[in-house]
């Protein structure tokens, strides 16, 4: 605002925008100024041509002025990411408003009914508030519909099927319940639908999805929804992206049918009812995110599962960021993964195009893990714990040169600890406790940075970091002795690398969506993308 001085024509102030035929201000952007603590003047009001007013991450307090009720003509109002508190107030109803961003504030009380039946009104943003009560009714231009982490009670209102114009519906994490209402299949505009972490039950409609050929994203992760995927109307979706189904009562084999949607990336079913075995006889072509944790898959691996997973193979430019910001419509729609770590979440707003994770955890899989996994050449994150299987470690697993965090804990597995894996230079967290493997545990490059932990529960192993000395070395020799190390369950949650995986603990990603590399290089891409992290306790 270093423009702003008395002597000169407000209109050249930065922020300021004049209609250039009578001179009026028209529009008024002071976003990302410091006025911290401050509340809203309301000599605003005063400026009552103004269409467009911005007022954004500035810090303003105190409740939204009764005096916007002089601008008649606003077209849009964004009063998002400040410190507004007290109920939305009649004053800013207008009907020429076309948009209103009013999320990250503390507003409560419930959404006022007038505000949803305005005739222009496009694109509404209320999240990250402190509104209470059911959702009203809409009038039917709405594109955009953002009510997320609020504390919204109710069912889903059927006539949202009817709002034809629909691009995105964030209903997360509320307090939602009742059943999804099948007649969504007429919103065949849709791009996201997110109805992450409600109490919605009962099953998945099964023709919801059937003329929505443009939907992108669905994350349905963290409600009570039971049945079988529906496969005949999911199908259709050619162009997802992200599926999301984690922390549900499904009951369901493999989808193996969702390898015919070629834009695929991530596909979460962690903690459901998911049973049999896992074979798919075609490729996921872009799938980069795979997580089966917490379900009752059985049998054995396959070989030829994992060259049908043909984007984990791939190398990529770690440089490049994508996939958390999407243009839909005009609007600039951010979401995130979630990743459960040890009891922890947190939010990852931006993520490398390289990121890409396998999690088989906490199921029925047995046999050996197949030499073909060291195939999967830019997995940075690996986790088959606590499963069945047996057999060596294979030593294809110092192919996978990317390789930041790898857990084969809770397994029976046997025999050396393969020295390949010293290959493994990015590699900052190791579980392989619970096993029955043995002789001397590898040196050099990363193994010389992991604890006792990492090893715990294997009584044949010895060697540096074990107390139990390996046979005539008093270092790190290559025999057994007696001692057993015991399991450390403290440590912390991070050091210098991606230490946080927790022994026993799955990794949990949602979309709501987590895309996370942590390396020991710390190059600059890595930094920029630790500094982008929300811890939630």
């Amino acid at each position: 605002m270093a423009s702003w001085n008395e002597g000169t024509d407000c209109c050249s102030w930065e922020g300021v925008t004049c209609d250039s035929s009578t001179g009026r201000v028209v529009g008024l952007n002071l976003a990302y100024n410091h006025f911290n603590g401050s509340t809203i003047s309301s000599a605003i009001a005063k400026l009552t041509d103004l269409t467009r007013l911005n007022l954004s991450h500035t810090g303003f307090s105190g409740e939204i002025p009764s005096e916007f009720s002089h601008l008649k003509k606003l077209v849009s109002l964004d009063l998002s990411f400040n410190q507004l508190v007290g109920p939305i107030p009649s004053e800013i109803v207008h009907s020429s408003l076309h948009s209103v961003y009013l999320n990250n504030n503390f507003l409560n009380g419930t959404i006022p009914s007038w505000l949803l039946a305005l005739p222009s009104m496009e694109i509404l943003g209320l999240s990250y508030n402190q509104l209470t009560g059911e959702i009203p009714e809409i009038q039917n231009n709405l594109q955009w519909m953002d009510l997320n982490s609020n504390e919204l009670s109710g069912t889903m209102p059927s006539y949202i099927c009817y709002l034809a114009s629909l691009l995105v519906i964030d209903l997360s994490n509320n307090n939602l319940s009742g059943s999804i209402p099948e007649c969504l299949f007429n919103l065949a505009e849709l791009s996201v639908l997110n109805l992450r972490n409600n109490n919605f039950h009962g099953p998945i409609p099964s023709s919801m999805f059937g003329n929505m050929s443009k939907l992108t994203h669905v994350d349905l992760n963290g409600n009570k929804l039971g049945g079988s995927l529906p496969a005949q109307s999911l199908a259709t979706c050619k162009m997802l992206e992200v599926l999301d189904v984690g922390n549900n009562n499904v009951d369901d084999v493999f989808p193996q049918w969702l390898s015919n949607l070629p834009s695929l990336k991530v596909l979460i079913l962690g903690s459901n009812s998911f049973h049999g075995a896992v074979t798919t006889s075609n490729s996921f072509s872009m799938l980069q995110i795979l997580d089966l944790s917490n379900n009752y898959f059985n049998g054995s691996l396959p070989a030829g599962l994992f060259h049908k997973f043909p984007a984990m193979k791939m190398l990529k430019d770690k440089s490049e960021e994508v996939g958390t910001e999407y243009y839909i419509g005009l609007v600039n729609y951010k979401f995130s993964f979630v990743l459960t770590v040890k009891g922890k979440e947190c939010v990852v707003n931006k993520f490398p195009s390289v990121f890409t994770t396998l999690d088989m955890s906490n199921n029925y899989f047995r046999g050996e893990i197949p030499d073909a996994i060291g195939e999967l050449g830019s997995l940075l994150f690996l986790n088959l714990s606590h499963n069945n299987f047996v057999g060596p470690i294979p030593s294809s697993l110092g192919n996978m040169r990317e390789l930041e965090s790898l857990d084969l804990s809770s397994n029976r597995l046997s025999r050396k600890i393969p020295s390949q894996l010293t290959s493994l230079t990015y590699l900052s967290f190791l579980n392989l406790s619970r096993n029955s493997l043995v002789g001397p545990i590898p040196q050099g490059n990363q193994f010389g940075t992991f604890d006792a932990a990492s090893y715990a529960g294997n009584e044949g192993l010895c060697g540096v970091p074990l107390s139990k000395k390996c046979g005539g070395d008093d270092e790190d020799g290559d025999h057994d002795q007696d001692s057993e190390p015991e399991l450390e369950s403290g440590g912390e949650l991070f050091s210098w690398g991606f230490a946080g995986a927790g022994y026993g603990c799955g990794l949990v990603i949602g979309i709501s969506t987590a895309y996370i590399m942590f390396s020991t290089r710390k190059p600059e891409w890595l930094v920029e993308i630790v500094e982008n992290w929300t811890w939630r306790g």
